[in-house]
């Protein structure tokens, strides 16, 4: 849909402004060029709407401290999982990892991560 229309709304029962909390009932999410332009009550009139009915829409979860590379053992200490991550395995293997957990991320509902590191220096 947004090939052919570069602006359109979103639709649902309710959605969380995260700019202040609030519940809206009934509100829109405009967005525009493939990024949030904000959230109304009602949408720009000659807009298409995609309605995705009784769902809650949150848009734009930010987490700021993630580790995307990390190979995480539960069983390992802290020491344990950044050397099986710096030592044991390759840039290759990383970038693989890092790709699945950022769509984990995305597919959770974050839009923006920060990754914190833990990958060798060049």
């Amino acid at each position: 849909m947004t090939a052919s229309h570069p602006e359109y709304v979103i639709r649902a029962a309710r959605t969380i402004d995260p700019a202040t909390g609030d519940v809206l009932p009934d509100a829109c999410i405009h967005v525009r060029d493939g990024k949030i332009a904000g959230c109304a009550s009602s949408a720009p009139a000659g807009l298409p709407v995609i309605d995705i009915g009784s769902a809650t829409l949150l848009p734009g979860l930010i987490d700021c401290h993630t580790h995307l590379l990390d190979a995480m053992d539960p069983a390992g200490s802290p020491a344990d999982n950044l050397i099986l991550t710096l030592a044991k395995e390759g840039p290759a293997r990383r970038a693989l990892r890092g790709a699945k957990m950022a769509r984990e991320m995305l597919e959770a509902g974050f839009t923006t991560v920060r990754n914190v590191g833990h990958s060798p220096q060049p």
